[in-house]
């Protein structure tokens, strides 16, 4: 009897906790940003750095005056509408880290009238913001 009470109750909390929720992780951000799995990757500052998008690549890049940090995203379709699913290359550099993940499925959760775009990828827990180009 123990042993189906402990299974019952791990099942209960394991159902309740959702350990990188969207709406936590990405949904709330303002800034043009790349997060993995709740952890900040980049943070786009104006002041600091520039976005380029190359139309005929599809490729968006953000990245640091200094070049020591930067994101380039390369997508399948121009990201516009929610609930849209987009492939997205996406490569990174910055000081903490680097990657390469090609292929990648994004859904467009969020979008507002000031050209903000949220992107969540659900097997590796990438969340992207980016600004309307």
């Amino acid at each position: 009897m123990k042993k189906a009470l402990f299974i019952l109750l791990v099942g209960v909390m394991s159902a309740g906790c959702v350990k990188y929720d969207v709406e936590e992780i990405l949904l709330v951000r303002s800034d043009i940003s790349l997060t993995m799995k709740g952890n900040d990757i980049y943070s786009f500052n104006p002041d600091k750095a520039q976005i380029g998008y190359n139309s005929e690549l599809n490729e968006y890049r953000m990245f640091d005056e200094d070049f020591q940090n930067w994101v380039s995203m390369i997508w399948s379709e121009k990201p516009v509408s929610e609930g849209q699913v987009v492939l997205i290359n996406l490569e990174w550099d910055t000081r903490e880290s680097a990657r390469k993940k090609t292929g990648l499925e994004f859904e467009v959760r969020k979008t507002d009238g000031s050209g903000m775009v949220w992107l969540w990828n659900s097997s590796d827990k990438i969340g992207l913001a980016i600004k309307d180009f």
